[in-house]
């Protein structure tokens, strides 16, 4: 079944390189792009095609350590905000839910300091997630900086 998926997938990638795109100017002057041409004389744009950064390779754009550096942390900041702002959207639905309820009963003290509870406790989940990333961009760096071949951290000498 997977190679049946995998031999779909290569077949349909063709029409996806050579796809082409015309600009055409619409009724008030603006641009307008399409995959179909406008008239009989218009040509296909020339289209530049950039290269995604690789986590150990040069793109062109800077050194390799910058590549590694940015990808190292592109990482940290995924594992870290992810799981932290999927809790602080649970905690910000409960803060909704609260809210309502305290618009549904305005003497109610025991709802609002609930409400505060819980907004202190998505300050605290940023400032977590926040000084989580800023360790992680450390490490990385360190990572980054050590000499091909050892361990960040570690000693070079032989013993």
């Amino acid at each position: 079944m997977r190679s049946i998926h995998m031999m779909l997938l290569l077949a349909l990638l063709p029409g996806v390189a050579g796809a082409q795109v015309y600009k055409c100017k619409g009724r008030n002057g603006e641009s307008v792009y399409s995959q179909d041409p406008c008239d009989g004389n218009t040509t296909p744009m020339a289209l530049k095609v950039s290269k995604p950064a690789s986590p150990g390779g040069n793109d062109g754009a800077g050194s390799n350590s910058d590549s590694a550096m940015d990808y190292c942390v592109a990482n940290a900041s995924a594992v870290i905000y992810g799981p932290s702002n999927d809790r602080v959207a649970t905690l910000q639905e409960r803060v909704a839910a609260l809210q309502q309820q305290a618009i549904a009963e305005p003497g109610n003290a025991n709802v609002r300091g609930q409400i505060a509870s819980l907004q202190q406790s998505i300050a605290r989940e940023r400032a977590s997630a926040t000084a989580q990333l800023s360790t992680a961009r450390r490490r990385c760096a360190e990572e980054n900086a050590a000499p091909p071949g050892t361990p960040s951290g570690g000693s070079t000498s032989d013993s």
